[in-house]
Parts: structure tokens; sequence; C-alpha cells
């Protein structure tokens, strides 16, 4: 059960968001996908999320549910990295680094993450997010989702031409949902 907060609570807006987020948790198992219950809905974040000290979602996308879903499930996704061995993310980020090495610059901001550690640990999230997405809406649909966001173009034009090569750096170092050691439970905070 998804537990949802509002940074402004008797909004319209961040009410229809809320419903939006409950529809879906409704039509979908995502018990699967959540590392964190801890919801707050804050349209601040206009189109995007931020996924500590709680994953909080912007409210721009509610009116388009399958956009909706798969930036609430690339914050989750961040959760998950966080709950994995550090030591094998990092060797994953040093291998996309390695075989992606052509990132346009940060200041590059819908291309690319806030810094060239932060491009490269997105190679994991949004494959992770493409993968969460394909279980959830179907292969085609999470791949048309995924190239039309508006943010980490480049990552996620490299995440859908070689997926099954990030696939590869994924599994290798155990970052598989499925094959992953947790270094701790899932957790409500």
């Amino acid at each position: 059960m998804l537990e949802i907060e509002f940074t402004q609570k008797h909004d319209v807006e961040v009410q229809f968001a809320a419903q939006v987020l409950q529809d879906l948790a409704s039509r979908f198992d995502l018990e699967p996908f959540l590392f964190t219950h801890r919801i707050r809905l804050d349209p601040a974040l206009g189109r995007g999320g931020v996924s500590h000290p709680i994953l909080s979602l912007g409210i721009m996308h509610a009116r388009d549910p399958d956009r909706f879903l798969s930036v609430f499930l690339h914050e989750q996704m961040h959760w998950f990295l966080c709950m994995c061995d550090l030591s094998a993310v990092d060797a994953a980020i040093n291998e996309f680094r390695a075989g992606w090495s052509n990132a346009p610059d940060p200041s590059m901001r819908d291309e690319v993450g806030v810094d060239e550690y932060s491009t490269y640990l997105h190679f994991a999230v949004n494959w992770l997010e493409l993968d969460s997405l394909s279980t959830l809406l179907g292969a085609i649909r999470a791949r048309e989702v995924l190239s039309s966001h508006p943010f980490y173009r480049w990552i996620n034009s490299c995440v859908l031409r070689d997926t099954n090569k990030i696939a590869a750096v994924m599994a290798r170092h155990g970052l598989l949902r499925q094959d992953a050691r947790l270094l701790r439970p899932s957790q409500s905070s």
C-alpha cells in the first residue's frame, strides 16, 4: 500500500495526481517494484521527481498515466540501487563510463545527469525503469514512453539502442531486480 503525502493538500491537481497513483496501484501489481512506500506529491517538481530522502513526484504528468508510472518507477529504481551492493553499482557505472564514453556535457541538462557520475548511474536506473515498465505495459509501450521523455534523452537513446548490452552489465554485477542481493530489506521510509 502506498503512503501518499502532499505538499499542497487542497490543490485539485495534487488530489487528481494522488487518484491517478492510486488507480495505477489498483491496475498493476506494483509490489515487486516498490522499494519505498512513502510517496510525496509536490507540484513544485513539475515533470520529474526526486528519489531521496522521500520519494517525491511532480504532478505534471498525472494526466498521462503511463508517463506518470514511468517517473514513479524511475524514482523507485533509485531506491532499489541504494539497497544493492554499492561496490557492484560502482563497478557497473565504471563499465557504462568505458562503454559509452561519448556522453554530452552535463550542461546539456535534458540529455544527461547533473554530472558524469549521475549520467552513468542513470544507465542503470533508466534500464531498470524500462525493464519495469516492460513488465507492466509491455515492451513496445514501455519503449514508446521512455523514448518520449523530454529528459535524459541521450541516456534513454543509449538504453533503447543498447538494451541487451546494458542488461549484460547489469547481470554481470547482480543488479537485475530478481537477482540482486539487497543489503537491507525493503522498508517503508
